[in-house]
């Protein structure tokens, strides 16, 4: 896959590949024992990220507006995108990955065709990392964290805070873990600390299709 120009395809951890590298290899050859699931709440301002390892443990989230300056419009998606890139890889190294993707949510068309050209750029970038990517619609996500397809912000983070997230976790990055959980469950890891949610959870992943 050709990178889009401009996104910084390195990593940084010692003896892992650069995503360069990793391009000219199959996925399937990519594949470990260990396996990571990793949530992705996209936002041109700040796409929220979440990664779990095997049992579902948190092992790194972060802000992208961490990685951003004062840079604007498709600069700024840039940075952000390979500073998230950056952080992922750190984390999961050579390691196999499936991701769970939150589908588009906008309410303009301005900012439809803005998170569209962003969200291209992000896809391009984790489609490098991740095995499968599952998009999953925010109602989705929304019911699977909490039962309600309709829940607030506020309820997403308060489930996430009761499932161990700091209080300090932004509501993206709570977006993010449950996308994460959702991979996690999809690709048949069953870990889960809420364990009233277990089987609504099951429920909506078993068998899911929606794929990048």
């Amino acid at each position: 896959m050709e990178h889009l120009p401009g996104i910084r395809m390195t990593r940084k951890a010692a003896g892992t590949a650069s995503l360069a590298e990793l391009a000219g290899t199959s996925r399937k050859e990519r594949l470990s024992s260990t396996s990571y699931y990793l949530g992705v709440d996209p936002s041109i301002t700040n796409t929220g990220i979440a990664i779990l390892d095997n049992n579902a443990k948190l092992v790194g989230a972060v802000d992208g507006r961490t990685f951003v300056g004062k840079e604007k419009g498709f600069a700024r998606y840039r940075v952000q995108v390979s500073g998230l890139v950056d952080f992922v890889l750190n984390k999961i190294g050579n390691a196999r990955c499936v991701c769970g993707y939150e589908g588009y949510s906008y309410g303009s068309a301005h900012r439809a065709y803005d998170l569209a050209e962003y969200g291209g750029i992000l896809k391009n970038a984790l489609s490098d990392i991740a095995s499968i990517i599952y998009i999953v619609p925010p109602t989705t996500n929304k019911a699977f964290a909490t039962g309600n397809g309709q829940a607030s912000k506020d309820l997403v983070r308060k489930y996430a805070h009761d499932e161990g997230l700091g209080d300090t976790c932004s509501s993206d990055i709570c977006d993010a873990y449950f996308l994460a959980m959702f991979a996690a469950f999809a690709d048949g890891c069953k870990k889960c600390v809420n364990r009233s949610m277990l089987r609504k959870r099951m429920a909506l992943a078993k068998n899911y299709r929606e794929v990048l």
